[in-house]
């Protein structure tokens, strides 16, 4: 389970409760970021999925710096009024740094079976993990710098069976570029390894997805900028002792920027990923990766929709093989859809679904996430 949470000066963590139909909840949240999550901040620009018109339309939208180098605008939405029946806070943290100004960010967040809860991020400009316990107690707290490093970012977080915590992030300036960074601590929050990678070429690497296989690999997907300054596709696989056991690119056919946005792994130690990838036409499509346990591509498959941008934001595996991948797909009229797709195990479509709203109120709409269950 990954959760991504975004606010200017510190974040807060909220558990949140089920039930069936008690009561009705309130949250309101005047500075969330809705479009962040539709941009790529690490790659110093906001990456449009439509005209600018359509972005300027949104409803108390407005302008505030992104988190790119050029400290490029991003739209921010303003909203006051979410009611979500049958759902009730479990508990709530809030953590910051208490320095003025101050930038915390919660960026994963993930549960083991007991019910602890594990989160990363950064908290000016240096990553941070914690690990609470059921009921909101904080049970420890790891950050993590470099001497001769501005800055360090967690970005994703996985825990394995026996409660080991392995954080994805990177290392930034001065003077170098970003490396991809991968830390495994015990149950208890001692380090006991830290594996990087700095690609070729010695470019910017990001991560933006991680997975873990039941023999303790660790897999990153994420992008790398190659010598032509533009981004490719990067899949990285770790053993368990955070040995590099290989890495693979991939450069679509535009010679533009690619990245992944999802990972996910098969019973058999496939691993697939998902992410944006230019065509000929310079439009961005879905693309969809299967690697074999040794890196080995087994199949490539790129999505191109109606007209304009379709980009894939997660990916999920069935038993039998086949693969789910949804994301937003731009329609005729310039609005976003949701678009899933449904690819047999040789990487065949077997279907794909479109789903938006028409006419009077008609809008963007979003798909963010994707899981599979054990009847398909």
């Amino acid at each position: 389970m990954r959760l991504k949470l975004i606010t200017s000066s510190s974040f807060i963590l909220f558990i949140l409760l089920l039930s069936s139909g008690a009561g009705r909840t309130r949250i309101a949240s005047p500075e969330t970021d809705l479009f962040q999550e539709h941009a790529n901040p690490k790659l110093g620009k906001m990456i449009e999925m439509g005209p600018q018109a359509l972005l300027n339309d949104y409803r108390h939208a407005k302008d505030r710096p992104g988190l790119g180098m050029d400290y490029s605008v991003t739209p921010s939405w303003e909203f006051a009024d979410v009611l979500t029946d049958s759902v009730d806070f479990g508990w709530a943290q809030e953590f910051g740094s208490q320095t003025m100004p101050s930038t915390d960010k919660l960026t994963g967040l993930t549960v083991d079976p007991t019910g602890n809860v594990y989160v990363t991020g950064y908290s000016d400009f240096v990553w941070l993990t914690m690990k609470y316990d059921a009921s909101g107690t904080l049970l420890w707290s790891q950050t993590y710098a470099e001497p001769g490093i501005t800055d360090t970012y967690g970005e994703d977080i996985l825990v394995d069976a026996a409660g080991n915590v392995f954080v994805s992030g990177y290392r930034w300036g001065p003077f170098i570029d970003s490396d991809i960074l991968l830390i495994k601590y015990d149950p208890s929050g001692v380090e006991q390894w830290v594996a990087d990678y700095a690609g070729a070429g010695l470019n910017n690497d990001f991560p933006n997805a991680m997975a873990l296989d039941s023999a303790g690999n660790v897999f990153i997907g994420g992008y790398s900028y190659s010598a032509t300054v533009d981004a490719d596709f990067m899949t990285l696989k770790f053993d368990s002792e955070g040995n590099l056991l290989w890495d693979r690119l991939f450069n679509g056919s535009a010679w533009s920027d690619d990245w992944i946005t999802d990972i996910a792994l098969d019973d058999s130690a496939n691993v697939y990923v998902a992410g944006v990838t230019a065509d000929d036409e310079n439009n961005d499509d879905f693309g969809i990766i299967k690697y074999s346990a040794d890196g080995t591509t087994v199949w490539i498959t790129q999505f191109d929709g109606i007209t304009g941008t379709d980009w894939a934001n997660s990916i999920a595996v069935d038993a039998a093989g086949k693969t789910y991948v949804t994301g937003v797909s731009q329609h005729y009229d310039d609005y976003i859809d949701y678009y899933t797709l449904k690819l047999d195990s040789a990487g065949e479509e077997i279907w794909g679904i479109r789903w938006g709203v028409s006419g009077t109120g008609a809008g963007d709409s979003w798909a963010s996430d994707i899981v599979v269950d054990d009847s398909l």
